[in-house]
């Protein structure tokens, strides 16, 4: 999960386990970092001061990761690129550093990585993430297997400071807005 400390991110890690699979996370600071660790990260480490690319071939290996969750888009696409297994998946949901991100093809082409854009609004699959969301998350959630990460509640008047605190990045997961 590049990076880790969202919403998303912390659900997919938490998933992960669930399935038996091992995850490999990135965050922006030090108490993050800790905190994906309790989450259940097999590695995770600061992308401010570790380069995503070669930490990832030396604990692949070299071979890259199967899958790619990319929350970043303009700045962090093309890092998840270059950490992908060939034949491997990239999803794309986000783009908090920006919207345009420049990838050579043969990345993409020549080694036969498949990159997936998705948007919970514009989902053909909408009906079957459903299905997961009954089958699998909800249970996990009530068995307490997975636990959202909810940074803060706020009511409408506290809109404007969470914003910010967002833009800042300074949420670990989620923040609520609660009508008052």
């Amino acid at each position: 999960m590049h990076p880790g400390s969202g919403g998303v991110g912390t659900a997919a890690i938490q998933l992960t386990k669930l399935l038996g699979a091992k995850a490999i996370a990135t965050a922006g600071t030090a108490t993050k970092v800790e905190r994906l660790q309790e989450l259940g990260t097999e590695h995770t480490f600061d992308y401010n001061k570790t380069d995503l690319v070669t930490e990832v071939r030396r604990l692949t290996k070299e071979s890259g990761v199967q899958v790619a969750l990319d929350g970043g888009g303009k700045v962090t696409l093309p890092h998840c690129l270059e950490a992908i297994a060939d034949g491997g998946r990239i999803v794309s949901y986000g783009y908090t550093t920006g919207i345009e991100a420049t990838i050579p093809l043969i990345k993409l082409i020549g080694r036969n990585v498949k990159l997936f854009g998705i948007a919970l609004w514009f989902n053909d699959d909408y009906q079957a993430s459903l299905e997961t969301l009954k089958d699998l998350v909800i249970p996990a959630v009530a068995k307490g297997e997975i636990q959202p990460a909810i940074n803060d509640v706020v009511d409408l008047e506290g809109v404007a400071e969470a914003l910010l605190r967002l833009e800042q990045r300074n949420v670990m997961g989620k923040i609520i807005i609660v009508p008052g």
